[in-house]
Order: structure tokens, then C-alpha cells, then sequence
């Protein structure tokens, strides 16, 4: 029980959807072309900041 909770809890932290994010980004490095990449990352910079925005929204 105190360890379900303890995972609950730090599934919760939003690092681990960074961790997810970069690794989405990598692996768009290794399948499409560099010059894709970019649009890649930026789209991930605004999923990024839409996260970001949640949070605060949330946390206020």
C-alpha cells in the first residue's frame, strides 16, 4: 500500500514527462531527417509549454 503510493506520487512529478518528452525528441532525430528535426522540437516546445501552463494553473 505505501509503495503504490510512494509510485503515485512520483508519477506525479513533472519530470518524468520531460524525460518522455526528450525521448520522443531523440527518436525523431534517429528516424526523420535532421532538417525535420527541427519542426519536431519546436512542437515539442509548445506541448512543453502548454504542460508548464497546466501546471501553474493547477498549482494556483
Amino acid at each position: 500500500m505505501i509503495f503504490e503510493e510512494k509510485n503515485r506520487i512520483m508519477l506525479q512529478k513533472p519530470y518524468y514527462h520531460y524525460l518522455l518528452l526528450y525521448l520522443i525528441y531523440r527518436c525523431a532525430l534517429f528516424i526523420l531527417n535532421f532538417n525535420q528535426a527541427d519542426v519536431i522540437l519546436w512542437l515539442l516546445y509548445q506541448l512543453t509549454i502548454i504542460d508548464c501552463a497546466k501546471h501553474v494553473a493547477l498549482n494556483t
